[in-house]
């Protein structure tokens, strides 16, 4: 029995739109869960940081993307506004750092941030031992406040009372390849696995005589890279 034209046609862009699916489901990107950022712990003695800086809260959540060896880390930090006022702090990725270990607690070692106004300078070829100075493995992607979308690297971050400030960027090629790296030796059943953690610098803006800012520290995430 031969099927009518129009009816091959739906039969084919029905199995077409479900293989488009099960495609597309094959490879998700790996989310890992949303962790909450806690206080580091202050000696008595020392300064503590304004009542408006204790007043908010972090989240970090990361993704990757793609598979080996090609694969990229996205990660979004977000800070929220628990208080009455307005807080404004210095570009919270100026002291934020990653921190990185496979399952089996090997450190994957990732270069320092360069601190702000220092030039990055490659090294001379007779000046022995002297290393490059490079950037954090870190790229600033884009900013939301509320409804307002910003792709633009600012030097100051407002949060407005009750509101929140969402700070999305991915992880440089030198990252990847430092995992990779680690990971070579690394084996799991469907992926191979690391685990993500972060220290973040809440500073007034502008800072103020007298006042801290406010330290803090993430719980550990777990991370999968999808196998090929």
């Amino acid at each position: 029995m031969q099927l009518p034209t129009a009816n091959v046609f739906v039969i084919l862009l029905l199995s077409a739109q479900m293989l488009v699916r099960v495609q597309a489901q094959a490879t998700p990107p790996s989310t890992g869960n949303v962790v909450t950022f806690h206080d580091i712990a202050r000696s008595e003695s020392s300064a503590q940081p304004a009542p408006s800086l204790r007043a908010v809260t972090a989240e970090l959540s990361g993704t990757v993307i793609g598979e080996m060896p090609n694969i990229s880390i996205q990660f979004v930090l977000i800070l929220k506004n628990n208080g009455p006022q307005e807080v404004q702090i210095v570009d919270p990725l100026e002291k934020f750092s990653l921190l990185l270990i496979t399952n089996t607690k090997k450190l994957i070692r990732l270069p320092r941030r360069v601190p702000k106004g220092l030039p990055l300078i490659a090294p001379s070829k007779n000046a022995l031992g002297q290393k490059a100075r490079y950037p954090e493995p870190i790229q600033f992607r884009q900013i939301t406040t509320n409804t307002r979308v910003s792709y633009q690297k600012e030097e100051t971050v407002t949060i407005p009372p009750g509101g929140k400030v969402q700070i999305a960027f991915d992880g440089e090629p030198v990252m990847t390849e430092k995992l990779i790296e680690a990971l070579r030796n690394e084996t799991g059943k469907n992926a191979k696995s690391f685990k993500a953690t972060a220290n973040v610098g809440l500073l007034c803006a502008p800072p103020q005589p007298g006042v801290d800012g406010r330290l803090l520290t993430s719980s550990w995430m777990s991370l999968r890279i999808p196998s090929r």
